[in-house]
């Protein structure tokens, strides 16, 4: 399993979806706020379940508490990164309606508290778990040359 390549297919699927989502508006104007609400939501599934079927590996088909954080972390980002790339350069007209700046701001505090916990329960997980140490090296260490 390459994990480089599976993680270049998710991105390549993301940037077919927020391409595809950004056409199909320009076709079909009158919908075009749908389909970027729907496109949303497809780049946040996709990157999510992406991200979990990373975690899986082929012989083990448990997910580990990091993994499900991690794919967490990485789908909250994402979406955040294609919110604000398609208000802040696909906006038309001079100001970006009210319930816009609302949501970013709101969207920008739940990505805050996602990387927040993210390294907090991995710095928690750290210090409680420590390495345990090869027991043959700690038999050498006890050994001070004379």
């Amino acid at each position: 399993m390459n994990l480089r390549a599976d993680i270049y297919k998710i991105a390549g699927l993301v940037v077919a979806i927020v391409i595809g989502s950004f056409l199909l508006s320009a076709l079909i104007p009158n919908h075009s706020s749908r389909i970027l609400s729907l496109m949303m939501v497809l780049v946040s599934v996709t990157v999510f379940y992406g991200f979990m079927g990373l975690g899986i590996g082929h012989a083990d088909t448990t997910l580990s508490k990091p993994d499900v954080r991690l794919a967490i972390m990485v789908a909250t980002l994402t979406t955040f990164f294609v919110l604000v790339g398609t208000v802040s350069f696909f906006n038309k007209g001079s100001a970006p309606p009210p319930i816009t700046d609302t949501m970013l701001t709101h969207f920008t505090n739940v990505v805050m508290v996602v990387i927040v916990f993210y390294f907090g329960a991995e710095a928690y997980i750290t210090v409680n778990n420590p390495v345990k140490e090869d027991p043959a090296k700690a038999l050498n260490k006890d050994d001070k040359p004379g």
